[in-house]
């Protein structure tokens, strides 16, 4: 049995086999998706900061539109805190309302404190399941490890998030 020729694998001559090598890259990522956690059933949470003056120069940046108020805020494409990160999430009442905490796994905390401390005035938006859904400007250093916000969602419609969000924590 003879080996095939080099003329028989026209797909490996020249730089066409980097081209493949990323559409299989490709390919494989799309049937994976870009879900993380280890098949857990509940949504994507995803805590995404403002955009800079900076990160407007690359293409990393997202506009999106908070449900309710329409407020569009610029994003960094890349989520600073996912589900991973996220040691347990429940309903807050406090003097303005309903919110939502999010209680954060020690690397997680440690790294909303320095995100607290280094961005602040600019703000956290939570996307879940890629919605936008809240957003909580950054006034004072977050060190309890615990984020509170205030979601764009009917207060009968809070209790179901929650327990869903529950449900996607790695």
């Amino acid at each position: 049995m003879s080996t095939p020729s080099r003329s028989c694998w026209p797909i490996f001559e020249g730089r066409r086999w980097l081209s493949a090598v990323f559409l299989v890259a490709a390919l494989c990522t799309s049937w994976t998706g870009c879900r993380t956690g280890g098949g857990s059933d509940g949504p994507a949470i995803r805590f995404h900061l403002e955009a800079s003056s900076m990160d407007e120069r690359t293409r990393h940046v997202v506009p999106v539109a908070l449900p309710v108020s329409g407020t569009v805020i610029r994003i960094n494409h890349f989520p600073v805190i996912v589900e991973e990160d996220v040691r347990e999430v429940a309903l807050a009442r406090v003097d303005l309302g309903l919110c939502v905490v999010f209680a954060l796994e020690p690397r997680a905390a440690r790294a909303l404190y320095r995100i607290s401390t280094e961005h602040r005035g600019q703000r956290l938006v939570l996307l879940v399941d890629g919605e936008p859904l809240g957003a909580r400007v950054l006034e004072t250093v977050i060190d309890t490890g615990e984020l509170f916000i205030f979601l764009e969602v009917d207060d009968d419609e809070l209790p179901a998030l929650v327990r869903s969000m529950r449900r996607a924590r790695g």
